[in-house]
């Protein structure tokens, strides 16, 4: 079997969707890795659903709510054993009417002139990263 791959790396965290990318594991257990899957929950349990890919904007998720992902990969001879998990707390969603049609409210802030959606941001191990 190949081993586990890296923990899934989270970016792009926005109210219904997160970018997470995995990287194989450090070795493919004598078989070339066929397929890579992230899976994701709402429960740091275990992954209730399974998406194949290894860079993948998981969409659809619950504005607001706390996310756990995990990946894994396969070979001819089987699943690697899941990697460790990773987190992430997508943004609250509200919504406005425009016009009679309900559209998720984004918050949007001034950046040297320009506006772009508001993100947070957390000092992690002496750098700053975007945070969930």
């Amino acid at each position: 079997y190949p081993d586990a791959p890296s923990a899934p790396v989270l970016s792009e965290i926005k109210q219904t969707s997160v970018k997470a990318v995995i990287s194989a594991g450090a070795s493919n257990g004598g078989s070339p890795v066929l397929e890579h899957q992230i899976g994701y929950s709402l429960s740091n349990a275990a992954p209730s659903v399974w998406v194949s890919g290894s860079n993948l904007t998981l969409t659809g998720l619950e504005a607001g709510q706390r996310y756990y992902f995990w990946g894994r990969s396969r070979n001819t001879y089987g699943w690697s054993p899941i990697s460790a998990r990773s987190e992430a707390t997508l943004y609250a969603g509200s919504w406005i009417d425009v016009a009679g049609v309900k559209k998720r409210a984004v918050p949007y802030v001034k950046v040297d002139g320009v506006w772009r959606p508001a993100e947070s941001w957390a000092k992690i191990a002496g750098l700053w990263k975007v945070s969930g």
